[in-house]
């Protein structure tokens, strides 16, 4: 979430301080302010053209999974006792598949062909490091053509075979390379069901994909022998059709200008997925230590292709997210010097920093501008966790006296936050 997590963080913490000073909740402010459904696709001031959302029903969805309610007044009750609780809450926006004028990146491509033994071979034109892409990929295949998954062979990063393409960064495989698998998928099933009602005389249109062969009533073929007609027995094919079974599926970012507006804008992002969370926190005032006790999360990425890849990129972005918030940090000293070598200094968050209770929940809001209603989900989580835990933080310290303004929270920085704290009434500082 380069750049990405830095604004989120900002503007949540200007939320956060607008509530305080002007005495409202810090989730009815955000509701107060959040895009009505009605408004999309909607225009920031900024030039940003959001896709599609409904960020209330989303915010409220993890307030009321959360009991935020009780949990506040559950807080105020505990820092009476001297427990320093805390309850953070925060809806963030994430941009997702960034392309601008002379860096590319406005679309993606996969090559697909049908063998001549019936199988499939997809190329994408975009790399992965871990995503899952190969899986997804197969999976809209499949589903496009009705073949089963051991029949489809996904090759990545390959530039002697496969089409020219770009990175997986800034979420953008779901939004591009995705749409272009599926535009692929669609070519090939056209020309297979046009082989097949030439060889019926019926519309291509009645044609049926069904278990890897094209029916029309009681006619059935094969992928097989279709490939056979593609390949080999070219006579057979409609007038006009080239032979082989080859495609090439192409899909370019709708949701990019190109050219700056009158005011300077331009919106340089094809989705905008969001995730609204809250989180508790206890803080250790001897170390400074955080705990999360609970962390909720609903987030809304548009139509899922694989919800659980969805799910456990989720998880893996919020914890990634939590390390920024609370312990990943490369320091240096006066003269410049990294004072973090290894990963002795360089802390990176494990199993047991994770969420003592973590909720995971979406909702669904389909972009109109992907064949297949799918958004970016890799960053959101990574955007999140550092907003809301700060949130979450300050508030068990004494907002509104500490402004936490510096990432990581680490324990000397929360020591600090605490004397200031305790401070006297009226005070204002920055951490």
């Amino acid at each position: 979430g380069i750049g990405k997590a830095d604004a989120a963080f900002v503007i949540e913490r200007v939320m956060d301080r607008a509530a305080r000073q002007l005495g409202i909740d810090r989730a009815e402010i955000r509701l107060r302010n959040l895009v009505p459904e009605e408004a999309f696709p909607f225009r920031t001031v900024t030039g940003a053209l959001m896709d599609s959302g409904r960020y209330e029903t989303c915010l409220r969805k993890a307030l009321d999974l959360a009991d935020y309610a009780a949990l506040s007044q559950e807080a105020v009750e505990l820092r009476k006792l001297g427990v320093c609780r805390g309850v953070g809450v925060t809806i963030v926006v994430e941009p997702t598949s960034a392309s601008r004028p002379g860096v590319g990146m406005g679309f993606a491509s996969c090559r697909l062909v049908v063998t001549p033994q019936g199988d499939v071979l997809a190329y994408s034109g975009t790399s992965q490091q871990g995503q899952g892409h190969q899986t997804t990929i197969a999976q809209i295949i499949s589903t496009e053509l009705d073949l089963p998954l051991d029949s489809i062979r996904v090759i990545l990063s390959d530039t002697d075979v496969t089409p020219h393409g770009f990175t997986a960064g800034s979420s953008r495989s779901t939004t591009v390379l995705m749409s272009a698998v599926c535009r692929a998928a669609e070519s090939a099933a056209a020309k297979i069901r046009a082989i097949a009602a030439h060889r019926w005389n019926v519309d291509p249109a009645d044609v049926r994909l069904v278990d890897s062969a094209a029916e029309h009533g009681a006619e059935r073929m094969s992928f097989r022998e279709i490939a056979e007609v593609a390949y080999i027995r070219v006579d057979l094919l409609p007038p006009g059709m080239a032979p082989g079974l080859e495609v090439i599926g192409t899909f370019v970012n709708p949701n990019i200008d190109y050219e700056r507006d009158s005011r300077g804008r331009a919106n340089a992002f094809a989705s905008y997925p969001y995730d609204a969370c809250v989180a508790v926190v206890d803080v250790d005032a001897a170390t400074g230590l955080v705990a999360v006790r609970k962390y909720v999360s609903v987030h809304d990425c548009g139509v899922e292709i694989n919800p659980r890849i969805v799910e456990t990129q989720h998880i893996g972005a919020t914890m990634q997210g939590i390390g920024l918030a609370l312990m990943e940090e490369m320091p240096f000293s006066d003269d410049g010097t990294p004072l973090a070598s290894s990963f002795l200094e360089y802390l990176l968050p494990t199993v047991y920093d994770l969420p003592e209770e973590f909720i995971l929940d979406k909702i669904i809001t389909p972009t109109p501008l992907t064949p297949l209603g799918a958004k970016g989900v890799g960053e959101t989580g990574t955007l999140t966790a550092p907003a809301v835990l700060a949130s979450a933080i300050e508030d068990a310290l004494g907002a509104p006296y500490v402004r936490l303004n510096e990432l990581p929270l680490t324990g000397e920085r929360i020591l600090r936050a605490l004397r200031l704290a305790r401070a006297p009434e009226g005070a204002s500082h920055d951490s």
